[in-house]
């Protein structure tokens, strides 16, 4: 009769534990993303670097504290940041900027991507846009706004003033807006 009553409270709690388990997951925040803060950013220096810094500190600023960066200038702590952003001419495909995260150390394969962390993410920014016309700093601004909220791991939003917007291709906006800190808070916050 014992052994039964043993078994019968190590069923319940483990139904328990379940239960738990299971409606966190329902909570879970959106992935992936960073796991600390505060996040290293990287950024190569040119005539744009402030440019870009300004682009993290705006979504820094907006974010109510779920996002902070800790800015590194130096050439040596390019490999150990968490976001690197690097400046080329013109990229082959014609973007004005590409993401590209890696969620492991080993390897750029996308594992565990649904309830994982990213590891590091590559940023480049193009300089002149596929015609070879240089883009303005108020051009590269817009593009590093939206840069940066992919880097952070903020999902497209359905609306086209937003920097996250799904129909922006890096030139919309330049005003962190209410749809974008609601996408960043469903990642960072809850």
């Amino acid at each position: 009769m014992w052994c039964f009553k043993m078994n019968m409270g190590k069923r319940f709690l483990i139904t328990l534990l379940s239960l738990f388990l299971l409606a966190g997951s329902a909570f879970a925040y959106d992935n992936p993303r960073w796991f600390t803060m505060p996040i290293s950013v990287y950024i190569e220096k040119n005539n744009d670097t402030e440019t870009v810094a300004k682009a993290f500190k705006a979504w820094q600023s907006s974010s109510g504290g779920a996002l902070r960066f800790l800015y590194r200038s130096s050439k040596n702590f390019e490999n150990i940041s968490n976001i690197t952003v690097t400046f080329v001419d013109m990229l082959p495909d014609g973007s004005l900027y590409k993401v590209t995260p890696i969620y492991s150390v080993v390897s750029r394969a996308h594992r565990n991507t649904g309830k994982g962390f990213f590891y590091k993410n590559q940023v480049v920014i193009a300089r002149k846009t596929i015609n070879g016309k240089a883009l303005t700093s108020t051009q590269i601004y817009a593009i590093a706004l939206r840069a940066a909220g992919e880097a952070v791991g903020v999902k497209p939003v359905d609306n086209s003033a937003a920097i996250m917007s799904n129909t922006s291709n890096g030139l919309g906006s330049r005003t962190v807006t209410k749809s974008d800190i609601s996408a960043l808070n469903k990642t960072y916050k809850k």
